[in-house]
């Protein structure tokens, strides 16, 4: 049977993941459709700080908040996921409990002290080609089913950003068996 994910959805590597970039990591799927997928890791964080890629727009933050690897792809690039109701102008929704935001114009709303209730900081993202994840997924040459994601479908949110960042892999991996034994069983 197919894997479905889509907007929200949770990737999570496998304990064989080969490629050792994602070994151990749990990435939000922020988009998906047939043109490409977009996905940010959170569960790596850096040893940047808010502060520290701020320095150049000399803005003065009342937080400073760790900065996580959100992927491989654009590290030249800030990642905000956050929850719908803070948003500005490029703001996208990714699903009722989540939004992203890349634009330096957040940086000046939260130096007014304007910071969204739920939000985790990323420098990059993961990406996927045209049909790429879903060919991951099934396992399709030149992927290996053994090595494939897995899925944790529209994970709780306060879970998501209130679980510590060394614990949300063994934590997804742990629920990922549990609903595979409920689906078996059932």
């Amino acid at each position: 049977m197919p894997v479905t994910v889509g907007r929200g959805d949770l990737l999570i590597a496998p304990p064989n993941m080969v490629d050792p970039r994602f070994k151990s990591s749990v990435i939000l799927l922020t988009h998906h459709d047939l043109d490409f997928s977009l996905g940010l890791c959170l569960n790596k964080v850096t040893e940047h700080t808010l502060d520290s890629l701020l320095e150049p727009m000399q803005l003065d933050l009342d937080r400073n908040p760790e900065i996580y690897w959100g992927g491989p792809v654009a590290q030249n690039t800030v990642w905000m996921l956050h929850d719908p109701g803070w948003r500005i102008e490029n703001t996208i929704k990714v699903n009722e409990n989540w939004s992203v935001t890349s634009h330096h114009h957040m940086f000046h709303l939260m130096g007014q002290g304007n910071w969204p209730d739920r939000f985790r900081l990323m420098i990059g993202h993961s990406g996927w080609a045209p049909g790429q994840l879903e060919n991951e997924l099934e396992g399709h040459e030149p992927w290996d089913h053994d090595h494939s994601w897995l899925v944790a479908n529209d994970p709780e949110p306060d879970w998501l950003l209130g679980c510590e960042p060394n614990q949300m892999w063994s934590m997804a991996c742990s629920f990922c068996s549990q609903k595979a034994v409920e689906n078996w069983l059932t």
